[in-house]
């Protein structure tokens, strides 16, 4: 029985570990790449389309 209960404990916790660390690096993931997208608008795409789509051109389009 005391077998049974460990195997039962050490099996719920690794379950709760690996979510955990799932949702940490889903986050960490989500975050760095959405600043990679904000960087690459920024400075790559932005640029090339011209004034307007920056948030400084003369109809102020403020696409972030």
């Amino acid at each position: 029985m005391q077998q049974g209960a460990f195997t039962f404990l050490s099996a719920l916790l690794s379950a709760l570990l690996s979510a955990l660390l799932q949702a940490l690096l889903q986050t960490l993931l989500q975050t760095l790449l959405s600043a990679l997208l904000q960087t690459f608008l920024q400075t790559l795409l932005f640029p090339l389309l011209g004034p307007s789509f920056n948030g400084f051109g003369k109809h102020g389009i403020d696409l972030l």
